[in-house]
């Protein structure tokens, strides 16, 4: 492997279409080694356009209105004549085949009932479709295989066919797993961490073998997995700088070094290269070589030639429609800026100096009425095509929410094309709203005695040509399933415009759903049985209401099967369910109480009555105290530590310490205050109000389900709020709870 080269590259804006999926940007093969690449373009307004750049400025080589969105576009290239290529679109349920002059060629529609989201074509013969949950293979026009995943299709690739004997579709979806089919059955799984988001064959074409695939999680990994015939091998796996999902993969050599290197695109706007080996199943960790952050979620990344012949560069599509590379060539206004100044200076004799500072002047007046002119055209442009389409002008705002494991909150980002004014929030559940430090917004938050049916309102007042806002949300869980509203209003005069995004909160909102698990003697266990007269729909519609990530369609299967766990509490939670029953089993008494209740509630308000047999075993219910007050002991004395690192400070900087010797702290308070700085994040995520309230919800839901009433009202439940706020010992709380056993046994 050669000598890592860090890459240098800026900036070149080329153009700005409408709203972008991750696979509707692609680049037609070059015509030689260094010929400059055509940028085929579908947006989600349904426009097609072919874009070539010249002297550093877009041409549209040609422009067609598609009418709906275009989910994919893919480039086919006819073995026989390489330089007759065509540009493959998704619309709606219908494929279609452009030549590079526009002209339709071929076009199919396929009697799906949902659109396409991914293509994938080898000829006009041969291509495989998919849209959220189905897969389609066809053959001359006919279905030859079909296949129905159980959860959302997110990302998907087929190895090539001239390295593998057969086709061989891989489909990651959002249960975690990435299935490899074969014909219409699933031949092999690939459990994940995460939910696979971005697929890309290894070197572009599978390695030498074909069987290579890189993949890329919502949760920043990325790896590298060999799909044999005996199964899938992962070869390596490597966590990204953040934990933000990948949107898209390539490969290309950038750095003319003969090896192609791996570009990825994540959601968090940064453009990562890294150097891979490019021989198949090296065991070495890639290497960072660029990154860059264009404060714009990423959709698509190609590698290729396209601002300037003779210059690698990385072309990059963000979700909201900016197209623009990233190469090594400086931009053409630049280098002529450099000419005209370099001119000047050349003409100058005895006034050099005076014509000089003249010839700048008059740059500025130029590049200010330049300015003026274009915000001016920008305007008049924008509000004269939303005045076109009318009050329902749909102007793309995306916003988007997922929960980080790892600090318990759910993060939420929102997008738009046109500037943002404000942004309202609103729940009517206790949400804990935090700002982002790289936001460019005021947070205002408003009493929460004011808000009326809300318990949360708050504001961000954006400033100007703000396009990106991130937010985090903080909320426990409850038995009671709600909305986060938030209304987005933007900067344009006429029409007014607020845009409503809403996100459900479920009742174990802190859950995340993960591969299926068995329970071990050593983790004891209790269950919760729901029957009676509700239909497999409703159960499933009740489920997805308790619990995070579960499939919009109900599956097919007769009984279904779903499994979670809580990071925070290290619980775990297995749902199985069919017509008329509904079974959950934990470790967690607290989480059983939510479901139950919460499904009560709507099971009454339909009229269905429930038959509820539940069984929480004591030693469950002991392991889990003893683990959390365990954690809760922990943070109380990292507190305490706190407190006297904030005071051993506060005594370094009084003026009697510093006329006193430099050997004043000691070694044993040196040591408070540096761990004290070390662990202070993980007080902040983890406060210890947080971990005393789930031990009373604890003790109250081991209560009930044993019979008792009215258990915050007895003097038992005091005791233990006094023993929570000091630091009693392990076996009180023990003897406490076990005490309430016996007694709901005896009776």
């Amino acid at each position: 492997m050669q000598s890592q080269v860090k890459l240098k590259l800026q900036r070149i804006d080329y153009v700005q279409v409408s709203s972008l999926k991750s696979s509707s940007v692609q680049l037609l093969p070059a015509k030689g080694a260094k010929h400059q690449q055509k940028v085929a373009i579908g947006d989600q307004r349904g426009k097609l356009q072919l874009v070539s750049i010249k002297k550093g400025e877009p041409f549209v080589d040609f422009k067609i209105d598609l009418k709906s969105p275009i989910n994919c576009v893919t480039i086919l290239v006819n073995n026989n004549e390489p330089t007759l290529e065509m540009i493959v679109t998704a619309t709606a349920q219908t494929v279609q085949c452009f030549s590079v002059k526009g002209k339709l060629i071929f076009k199919m529609d396929t009697n799906l009932v949902e659109p396409i989201q991914h293509l994938w074509m080898a000829s006009k013969e041969e291509m495989a479709v998919f849209n959220s949950y189905v897969y389609n293979h066809y053959q001359n026009g006919k279905e030859t295989n079909y296949f129905l995943s159980t959860d959302r299709i997110n990302a998907v690739a087929v190895l090539p066919l001239n390295k593998v004997p057969s086709l061989t579709p891989l489909l990651g979806c959002q249960d975690g797993t990435i299935y490899s089919l074969r014909d219409s059955a699933v031949r092999h799984r690939l459990p994940l961490d995460g939910i696979p988001t971005a697929m890309q064959l290894f070197q572009n074409d599978g390695g030498t073998s074909g069987e290579w695939v890189v993949y890329g999680t919502s949760l920043g990994q990325i790896g590298l997995v060999r799909w044999s015939r005996a199964g899938p091998a992962v070869e390596w796996v490597m966590q990204l700088p953040s934990q933000t999902t990948v949107t898209s993969l390539d490969f290309y050599d950038l750095s003319d070094s003969g090896a192609n290197q791996l570009i990825i695109g994540r959601e968090d706007g940064f453009v990562d290269v890294y150097q891979v080996s490019p021989e198949d199943g090296a065991m070495r960790s890639p290497t960072l070589i660029f990154s860059q952050n264009c404060n714009d979620s990423i959709a698509v990344v190609r590698g290729g030639i396209v601002g300037a012949a003779g210059f690698p560069e990385i072309l990059v599509a963000t979700q909201r429609g900016w197209i623009f590379g990233l190469t090594s060539c400086e931009s053409m206004m630049r280098r002529k800026q450099t000419d005209e100044v370099s001119a000047a200076r050349t003409n100058t004799h005895t006034s050099e100096r005076q014509k000089h500072l003249q010839y700048l002047k008059s740059e500025v007046e130029f590049l200010e009425k330049q300015v003026k002119e274009a915000q001016n055209n920008k305007s008049s442009i924008l509000v004269s095509d939303i005045e076109a389409m009318g009050t329902s002008a749909q102007v793309n705002v995306t916003a988007k929410m997922n929960f980080v494991a790892q600090q318990n909150a759910y993060f939420v980002v929102v997008e738009s094309q046109v500037s943002i004014n404000f942004i309202l929030v609103q729940s009517n559940t206790n949400v804990q709203l935090m700002d982002i430090e790289r936001n460019l917004a005021i947070l205002s938050l408003m009493d929460s005695k004011r808000n009326g049916a809300f318990q949360l309102t708050a504001t961000f007042r954006c400033q100007s040509n703000t396009t990106r806002l991130e937010m985090k949300l903080i909320c426990n869980e409850r038995s009671t399933s709600d909305l986060v509203q938030l209304y987005v209003s933007l900067n344009i005069q006429q029409p007014r415009l607020a845009i409503l995004k809403s996100f459900p909160l479920v009742c174990l909102c802190r859950h995340v759903r993960c591969h299926p698990f068995e329970w071990s003697a050593s983790t004891p266990y209790g269950s919760l049985t729901l029957q009676g007269g509700f239909s497999k729909a409703d159960a499933h519609n009740w489920i997805a209401s308790c619990l995070p990530d579960i499939p919009d369609k109900v599956p097919s299967d007769e009984e279904i099967h779903f499994y979670f766990r809580n990071d925070q509490w290290q619980t775990k939670l297995a749902v199985h369910y069919r017509r008329g029953e509904i079974v959950f089993l934990s470790d967690n008494a607290v989480a059983l109480s939510y479901v139950r209740d919460f499904i009560s509630r709507e099971a009454t308000a339909k009229s269905v009555p429930l038959v509820m047999n539940a069984d929480m075993t004591w030693e469950a219910t002991k392991i889990l105290l003893q683990q959390v007050y365990s954690q809760l002991l922990n943070l109380t004395h990292l507190h305490r530590a706190n407190v006297l690192a904030l005071a051993l400070e506060e005594a370094a900087t009084d003026q009697l310490a510093q006329d006193a010797t430099d050997d004043w702290m000691t070694a044993e308070f040196q040591d408070i205050v540096h761990a004290a700085k070390e662990k202070q994040p993980f007080n902040n995520i983890y406060p210890v109000e947080e971990y005393q309230n789930f031990l009373l919800d604890l003790f109250v839901c081991h209560r009930e389900f044993h019979g008792e009433l009215e258990v915050r009202s007895s003097q038992k439940f005091s005791s233990l709020e006094k023993m929570l706020t000091g630091t009693a010992r392990t076996e009180d709380l023990v003897e406490l709870f076990r005490f309430e056993n016996l007694l709901s046994t005896v009776a």
